[in-house]
């Protein structure tokens, strides 16, 4: 009996670990739709809903874009280094 639940405890542990960088990046998915949802186009929201990468590695894409049309004006691209913090 103790076995058992010993077992069950273990397994449940792994299963948590193991599902835990899945919640963080439906997380941040979820902060960062949030976030931008005012900012964004509608091409950049067609490109954040087919991003395969992060979350956070869509802001900085963003960011850079952003630093490359305005010259790297920290007024104009500032929006995106709250978000991605």
């Amino acid at each position: 009996m103790l076995k058992r639940v010993f077992g069950t405890g273990i397994a449940l542990g792994l299963v948590t670990v193991m599902a835990l960088p899945f919640a963080r990046e439906i997380y941040h998915r979820h902060e960062v739709g949030r976030q931008l949802s005012g900012m964004l186009d509608s091409p950049d929201r067609a490109a954040f809903a087919g991003w395969n990468g992060s979350a956070l590695s869509f802001v900085e894409t963003l960011r850079d874009r952003c630093v490359r049309v305005h010259g790297g004006n920290a007024n104009e691209c500032g929006r995106y280094r709250i978000v991605s913090r």
